[in-house]
């Protein structure tokens, strides 16, 4: 199974490595009750498992936790996100699969707090984007978030940013396969 890397630690340090253990490492979690109503699911990669692409096509990736959840709803997914019930409640970036914003599939990730205003500096970083690598065509960050994509792996490869939204990738639609949040 490939992993989702991710890491709040710049990439210069060697906790970063250390931390870097996957979001498929994560545990599973179900899903709060009253959300579980609503046609929720948990998943435990924040890419396109089967759960996603049959009903489940907006997911929500807490970058600290290493936890997704997907949801029917864009809707579903913010209030899960704005409820409190993600261990982290701000948003840092949306990623999605067509151009111009437009959904489903997305994949929204959030942290406990939001970028400092410095782009010089790495906030997150997702070293393998798993499922969702190659996939985004379209972004908009949150709460002082600037991303830079890689098109490898690790962060090797070529790569753009720091931009804080593209509603349409370009040449780099489909190419993103790691990235950080600085």
């Amino acid at each position: 199974m490939t992993k989702l890397r991710t890491s709040r630690r710049p990439a210069t340090s060697a906790a970063a490595t250390a931390v870097a253990t996957g979001l498929a490492a994560m545990a599973l979690t179900a899903a709060p009750p009253a959300l579980a109503a609503q046609d929720t699911a948990s998943t435990s990669t924040a890419g396109a498992t089967s759960q996603e692409t049959a009903t489940h096509r907006h997911c929500v990736t807490d970058l600290d936790t290493r936890s997704t959840h997907c949801f029917t709803t864009e809707q579903q997914a913010r209030s899960f996100t704005s409820a409190g019930h993600a261990a982290a409640e701000t948003i840092l970036a949306i990623l999605y699969d067509k151009t111009g914003y437009q959904h489903p599939p997305s994949l929204t990730l959030v942290g406990d707090h939001g970028c400092t205003v410095s782009t010089s500096d790495v906030d997150y970083q997702v070293s393998d984007l798993a499922t969702w690598s190659n996939r985004t065509s379209s972004f908009v960050t949150r709460n002082h978030c600037d991303l830079i994509g890689r098109d490898g792996k690790n962060f090797t490869g070529a790569g753009f940013g720091p931009s804080d939204h593209s509603a349409d990738l370009g040449s780099w639609s489909n190419r993103i396969s790691s990235l950080k949040l600085t």
